[in-house]
């Protein structure tokens, strides 16, 4: 049987909800900045990494995944020091760019890991398909992290509209993909996602 609470904690909710919810969250608290770090993407995540932040992350990311100019294998480095918690949204929003970047043998690192976030990308089984930091901080930016972050530059895309139904569906999805535990977890909140979806029909 589904553990309730944990469903409702995970679940981002209904485009209604989340739509309600992003009236208060489109605020100064949620923004990303990005550069490029010796051949790498970097993105920072600034407040929570959630269903608004979701879409800013993926579009700069995939716009940057269509370009050439790679040094060697794709990198894509997430930086969450000054983000203090993640949804599944999130969080299966991270897992989709995983898995793309690894369809180009590339790789996704996370760096800059509070303990609670560490926790949860591990209890969703995302460990096993990002290359997080050392717990001790260690990665292949040690020493240099001021110095980069110093140097990103505000996104100035998709970086404050909430991520619609279909996009938290599919990153739902991509959660599931990852690790077979997460059907059980999410279950509920994908038949209510596929519901949601197919009640506005493909035009809407």
């Amino acid at each position: 049987m589904v553990d309730e609470a944990k469903s409702r904690r995970y679940s981002a909710g209904s485009s209604e909800q989340i739509g309600a919810k992003a009236r208060d969250l489109v605020t100064k608290e949620s923004s990303i900045e990005v550069g490029e770090v010796e051949g790498s993407q970097w993105v920072r995540v600034h407040g929570k990494g959630n269903f608004v932040s979701s879409p800013g992350l993926k579009e700069c990311v995939e716009k940057r995944l269509g370009t050439n100019g790679w040094d060697g294998k794709p990198t894509v480095v997430v930086d969450l020091d000054e983000c203090p918690a993640m949804d599944s949204t999130f969080m299966g929003t991270l897992a989709g760019l995983a898995l793309q970047l690894s369809e180009q043998e590339g790789r996704l690192a996370v760096v800059g890991l509070s303990e609670r976030n560490r926790d949860s990308l591990s209890d969703l089984g995302l460990d096993a398909l990002l290359d997080l930091e050392d717990e001790d901080g260690g990665s292949d930016w040690d020493g240099r992290l001021g110095e980069i972050r110093s140097g990103l530059q505000q996104w100035d895309g998709r970086n404050k509209t909430a991520a619609a139904a279909e996009e938290v569906l599919e990153a739902h999805r991509k959660l599931c993909d990852v690790d077979d535990r997460n059907v059980k977890k999410f279950g509920a909140v994908l038949d209510v996602l596929e519901r949601e979806c197919e009640a506005k029909g493909p035009n809407s």
